[in-house]
């Protein structure tokens, strides 16, 4: 597993969900994220900067689909740096 930075890791994050057309499940955002850095990223790991990035305002949790947590950008209270994933 190849250590990123945890803002590398929220700022991933918030440009998948920048672009994203729909909220998208902790999952989908944990492949997003493996694809992009090229780097296994763990669920748990994850949802832990979600919380972080609700936390600051720059994510909403949107609720459920069946067991699974989704969550979109709150367009209003953030910034995203645009370019891309790099690890």
């Amino acid at each position: 597993m190849v250590n990123l930075a945890p803002e590398a890791l929220r700022q991933g994050l918030l440009t998948v969900l920048a672009d994203a057309t729909a909220a998208m499940t902790t999952a989908e955002l944990r492949r997003c994220l493996s694809t992009g850095f090229r780097a296994e990223i763990v669920h748990e790991r994850v949802y832990h900067h979600l919380e972080i990035l609700e936390k600051r305002g720059d994510v909403i949790r949107v609720g459920p689909i069946g067991r699974h947590t989704t969550w979109r950008l709150n367009t209003s209270a953030t910034r995203v740096v645009r370019g891309g994933l790099s690890g």
